[in-house]
């Protein structure tokens, strides 16, 4: 079932998340009581690290804005990018950001 959910198929039932529920989630993560600190740090530490989100959303930040973020792609030309970003090395704000169609990914 995992790989099916990369289809990205219009209007598919199985589609039901929404990118407020998806900021929602996070923030509840990064900055709420569901992770221990040490599992926080973890999680911050494995987003900030990843790089394939680079062209599409880090090299858009003003220079010194901290980012840590995952992505994600699926067929149809869909993407996926949450993140934790903001200005002063602090992750204060959350952006997600979902892409079912364009395909044009630089």
């Amino acid at each position: 079932m995992g790989t099916e959910l990369n289809e990205a198929i219009p209007n598919d039932e199985r589609d039901t998340t929404m990118p407020a529920a998806m900021a929602t989630t996070l923030r509840k993560l990064l900055t709420g009581e569901l992770l221990t600190l040490a599992s926080r740090q973890q999680l911050i530490d494995w987003m900030e690290a990843d790089k394939v989100a680079g062209p599409l959303l880090r090299s858009a930040l003003p220079a010194g804005w901290f980012i840590a973020d995952k992505s994600g792609a699926g067929e149809r030309g869909s993407r996926g990018i949450i993140a934790a970003l903001g200005p002063d090395g602090k992750p204060s704000r959350i952006v997600v950001i979902y892409d079912g169609e364009s395909g044009n990914y630089g």
